[in-house]
């Protein structure tokens, strides 16, 4: 797959979409066996028409008709929790953790390459970042601190805390999500695996909070949706929280677009847009929110998302 960076004269950087994708690539991504069996064949004929129309030809009024369809809890639960709460609620992705319930497409999302990889996302978080959580706490003896910006219920930290005992001891998880929903799944995620000691959830936006000392902070698919300069300005921002520690943050990845445009489509229409990057740009990012680049790693198998780990100096407001 060859990457796309498209350069516009007022920005260096813009949003790529199913549009991006060669018609003759959408073409022969419908004919796929999965897209086929657990999408094309379960919609009412007139909307599966609509459907393929709108990904080869599409209009604003043919993607209004297609997102009026999917809001139908009947349809898809995940397309009904995106399209009626707002796409960074912790509601569009815990279908996907759990793969229920199944209503007329869920299957196909629970399948897709771009859905499959949110599950092995949050694995490969979890055995990587307890790599840097054990590499934070060199600096002291104290409790390790973890700042987890928009952590929704945070299956992340409650994910080390039961696979790795040592987490248990050395680490406290600070939560933050400005969803009491949210909270409140993971205040019962975490009793009910026995690590709620473990973990403080707060409720607060992301910008606006006043933590300094953090060892880590982890952004976990914040700024996928950002544009490249808002993604930077939220970088600074938790940078500011954990001065002298470790930022680790996920970037959707060109390379989802261009395998699984079909889902990323279905991403369009029912509003939920990514910002898909290359490693560059990615790289960029950390470089221009006065961090360093120290490593990455993705999701095993597709490799659509990448986490980058970086260092945060120390700011001298003298």
């Amino acid at each position: 797959m060859v990457e796309v960076a498209i350069e516009a004269k007022s920005e260096k950087y813009t949003y790529l979409s199913f549009r991006n994708v060669p018609r003759a690539e959408r073409i022969k991504a419908l004919s796929v066996e999965l897209v086929r069996e657990q999408l094309l064949k379960k919609l009412p004929v007139a909307i599966r028409e609509l459907f393929v129309d709108a990904f080869l030809n599409p209009t604003q009024e043919k993607l209004d008709a297609l997102r009026e369809f999917f809001a139908d809890t009947r349809v898809s639960i995940i397309t009904h929790h995106i399209i009626t709460h707002k796409t960074s609620s912790h509601k569009a992705l815990e279908p996907l953790y759990d793969r229920t319930p199944e209503m007329l497409v869920d299957r196909f999302f629970f399948t897709c390459p771009a859905g499959a990889a949110i599950s092995d996302r949050l694995n490969a978080v979890i055995e990587n970042v307890s790599h840097w959580i054990a590499k934070a706490g060199t600096n002291h003896n104290d409790k390790i601190r973890v700042l987890i910006p928009g952590s929704g219920p945070a299956q992340d930290a409650i994910g080390m805390l039961v696979r790795y005992p040592w987490i248990r001891k050395r680490t406290k998880f600070y939560c933050v999500d400005n969803e009491p929903s949210a909270l409140e799944l993971g205040e019962y995620l975490a009793k009910k695996a026995g690590v709620s000691e473990y973990v403080t959830y707060i409720e607060n936006d992301l910008m606006k909070l006043e933590y300094k000392g953090m060892d880590l902070a982890l952004l976990v698919g914040i700024i996928c949706p950002m544009k490249h300069l808002t993604g930077i300005t939220v970088l600074k921002k938790v940078a500011d929280y954990c001065q002298g520690g470790f930022l680790v943050v996920s970037a959707a990845q060109q390379k989802m677009l261009f395998e699984d445009p079909v889902t990323c489509f279905i991403m369009d229409f029912i509003r939920w847009k990514l910002f898909y990057r290359t490693h560059r740009q990615l790289k960029e990012a950390i470089e221009a929110s006065g961090l360093t680049w120290l490593d990455s790693f993705f999701d095993p198998k597709c490799r659509y998302h990448e986490i980058a780990v970086s260092s945060v100096p120390i700011v001298s407001t003298t």
